[in-house]
C-alpha cells in the first residue's frame, strides 16, 4: 500500500465507516519499524480519522497512479 491508495476499513473494527472508501495519507511505523507493522493516517468521511489505522485493518480497493 502507498499514499493515495483507496481503501476500505474493516467493518467490524470501524462500523461507522461501513461502505465508505478512504484515502491513505501518511505512513507511520509501529514499534520496531518492521514492514509487518505499518500504520496509516486515513482520510475518510471528509475528515482525517482521529487515530492511526493498522494496515491489516484495511482492504486495498484501488492503487493510486
Amino acid at each position: 500500500m502507498k499514499q493515495g491508495d483507496l481503501v476500505k476499513l474493516n467493518e467490524l473494527r470501524f462500523p461507522q465507516y461501513k461502505g465508505m472508501l478512504g484515502v491513505l495519507g501518511v505512513k507511520r511505523l509501529w514499534g520496531s519499524a518492521s514492514p509487518d507493522h505499518m500504520r496509516w493516517i486515513v482520510f475518510i468521511d471528509n475528515k482525517w480519522h482521529p487515530y492511526i489505522v493498522d494496515e491489516w485493518n484495511m482492504e486495498l480497493v484501488n492503487e493510486a497512479r
